[in-house]
């Protein structure tokens, strides 16, 4: 005999017998429980695996396999779909925790060399920068997180001492927001060697040649007649010293202005003095021996007269003092220079003029002062000898 069976299957079955993650049925699995939160996972865990078993096996699932897991909490849904169309979702929580690494991959002081060379576990560094470097900015350093979720704060800027330690500190907070770690840079600033001058004033007085911080030899011209004059010396570096600013006079003969950098180091500008020479070109004194000037001498006054001399003058006296006593004069007739003050009067009869010319000290400037006179005819009519041809004579010459 053939005895049939009739097996009634429900249509709506979308439960599950099991489910598992990665091999190990969630805790407290139940058919009728749809939600459940698996204990958090650590960083290191990147992936799980979510199997199922489903009550009828006609019945469809979607959400199984391998899953990635992302920092913080991850959601799962494994989806049943009953015969009928009928649908119920299981859900998985599980939390993977955030990363712990609070570690630097690179850490460097621009332009300069840690010591030791970097180790992302090394925390404690030196670095040498130069003396003229007086701040460190958030700039100046680069840092760079192992794990590009960490966060990284830099101190902000410091001032550079050469006299005390200096601390620069970074610091990296892992993407889990509790763990930190920081990194200390002790930066040494050495002292300066920095003696140049960065430029020289003066009032009263001018420098030449033009002042260069690498020259160290000068001279200072001070006017003729000048009195003082005032130096002053500017440090390259604020802290280097300056020694010899103030006022001097023409007979202390030489500056001298010693630096004294902030590490010992010495230097010495050397400003020897002189003093202009004199433009002065006037005389203090004007006279012809003998004769007198058709009008009282000025300094300023330049044209003169001593009117008429006789015919047969050979030689005058010129009498000529010049205000500066490193000025020099010359003296010329009708324009023909003359050895000494006493001049030669030519025989010509008529006008003349003779020039004093002044040279001052300076050899540029001059000043020609002018003196006229006029030759004149001779009223002198006698003989100077009679001689007879024959015989002698008493020869008077104002006897007729």
């Amino acid at each position: 005999d053939i005895v049939y069976l009739k097996i009634a299957i429900d249509p709506e079955d979308n439960d599950l017998l099991d489910l598992k993650v990665d091999g190990s049925t969630i805790p407290g699995f139940d058919k009728d429980t749809t939600n459940y939160t698996l204990n958090n996972v650590g960083y290191s865990k990147t992936t799980i695996e979510i199997e199922a078993t489903k009550s009828d096996s006609d019945a469809t699932i979607i959400g199984l396999g391998k899953k990635t897991l992302k920092t913080g909490l991850n959601t799962f849904n494994v989806v049943v779909t009953a015969q009928n169309g009928t649908i119920k979702t299981y859900t998985i929580n599980i939390t993977r925790e955030k990363n712990n690494n609070a570690y630097l991959n690179i850490l460097a002081v621009n332009g300069y060399v840690l010591t030791p060379n970097f180790d992302s576990e090394v925390f404690n560094y030196e670095v040498t920068v130069d003396s003229t470097k007086d701040k460190l900015a958030p700039s100046d350093v680069t840092a760079v997180a192992k794990d590009s979720n960490a966060t990284i704060s830099k101190q902000s800027e410091i001032t550079l001492s050469t006299t005390q330690d200096n601390y620069y500190k970074v610091t990296v907070t892992a993407e889990d927001g509790v763990t930190t770690q920081d990194y200390i840079i002790k930066v040494i600033r050495p002292k300066s060697s920095d003696t140049s001058l960065s430029s020289v004033n003066t009032t009263g007085a001018t420098i030449s040649p033009a002042f260069d911080p690498n020259k160290y030899i000068y001279t200072i011209t001070v006017p003729y007649g000048s009195t003082s004059f005032d130096i002053v010396g500017i440090a390259n570096d604020p802290k280097t010293v300056v020694l010899g600013n103030g006022t001097y006079t023409l007979s202390d003969g030489v500056v001298t202005l010693t630096t004294q950098a902030e590490d010992g180091s010495t230097g010495i500008y050397t400003f020897n003095i002189v003093e202009t020479l004199s433009n002065d070109a006037t005389l203090s004194d004007l006279s012809v021996s003998g004769y007198a000037l058709n009008k009282t001498f000025k300094p300023t006054e330049l044209s003169y007269s001593i009117g008429n001399i006789p015919y047969g003058t050979k030689q005058l006296k010129i009498n000529a003092s010049a205000t500066n006593a490193s000025a020099t004069i010359e003296y010329y007739v009708d324009g023909e220079k003359q050895d000494s003050n006493i001049v030669n009067i030519p025989v010509e009869i008529g006008s003349k003029t003779i020039t004093v010319k002044v040279i001052a000290a300076d050899g540029i400037t001059t000043k020609t002062y002018k003196i006229d006179y006029s030759v004149i005819p001779s009223s002198n009519a006698y003989l100077s000898n009679l001689v007879p041809s024959k015989g002698t004579i008493d020869f008077l010459k104002t006897t007729t």
